[in-house]
């Protein structure tokens, strides 16, 4: 058996998961940029003094490699004849590395999280108390808890976006939402966030970087935008538009706003593999 390094019981481990093989052109551009942010987010955290280490899980070895010169530690991915299973692997980190304090985000999660929160979050974790923390009540893009004990008490999440519900539904344990921020709700998981990313110049260097060098064509994004600027215009929001984008657009633009929105937390509550999920638009 390998000996693993234990981790500090006074800190706060993170556990960023990315990997995966892009099967498109469009895929391979998507990987480019959430790997850019990764490492942008990665000097983040470790320069958090709250944080120690910072766990990097992937079966890509060129960001292995990068995100071992910043100070993370890689650790490789395993797969069985059932495929990758997001779960069984945090639980094999947590018993392997001995974590008391997790917090566990994908590559594309929170790329725009600010030092401030992730200190904040931190915080919350080494407070004494046994909590749960995620930034959505149904399909969560990055969540944190303590003790770590808690995922070895239940079965194994097939995926991050049900970490958060699974562990509250398991354990009893009441489950903090965090508080509403663009670091706190943005994720890169689309090509569309890419434009979004890259007319708004958020991000740090290398994502910057990384965006500037694919010259999208943000024009019809930039367009949408100056609508948005106007005085009451007619602004339609079709697809899977959560309460809180409607609630920030009502209190801060002036447009005549109206709203067709689809289901949301489709996977985590299961209606996708029961074939309960119907679209209004098709």
């Amino acid at each position: 058996m390998p000996e693993y390094p234990k981790a500090r019981k006074d800190k706060v481990a993170v556990v960023i998961f990315e990997g995966g093989a892009a099967g498109s052109p469009v895929e391979e551009m998507l990987a480019s940029v959430r790997h850019a942010f990764l490492l942008d987010n990665l000097e983040k955290f470790i320069s958090s003094p709250l944080i120690a280490p910072v766990y990097l899980v992937t079966d890509c070895p060129a960001l292995a490699r990068d995100g071992e010169a910043l100070g993370a530690i890689p650790v490789r991915s395993e797969r069985t004849a059932a495929g990758f299973s997001y779960g069984r692997e945090l639980q094999r980190v947590i018993r392997n590395y001995r974590l008391k304090h997790v917090f566990s985000l994908g590559g594309g999660g929170a790329p725009l999280l600010s030092p401030v929160e992730i200190d904040a979050i931190c915080s919350r974790l080494l407070s004494g108390e046994k909590i749960i923390l995620s930034n959505n009540s149904q399909s969560a893009d990055m969540t944190a808890f303590t003790p770590a004990s808690l995922l070895l008490a239940i079965p194994p999440p097939a995926t991050d976006n049900t970490l958060g519900l699974e562990l509250q539904q398991g354990t009893g344990i009441n489950r903090e939402l965090l508080p509403l921020s663009l670091g706190t709700v943005f994720d890169l998981d689309t090509p569309s966030d890419l434009l979004v990313l890259a007319v708004t110049g958020f991000g740090g260097k290398r994502a910057r970087e990384k965006l500037a060098s694919l010259k999208l064509d943000h024009s019809a994004l930039t367009a949408a935008r100056q609508v948005l600027a106007g005085e009451y215009e007619e602004v339609l929001l079709l697809g899977r538009v959560g309460a809180p984008v409607i609630a920030r657009i009502n209190s801060t633009l002036k447009v005549r706003l109206r709203v067709f929105s689809e289901e949301r937390g489709m996977k985590a509550l299961g209606r996708v593999d029961r074939g309960e999920v119907v679209s209004l638009m098709g």
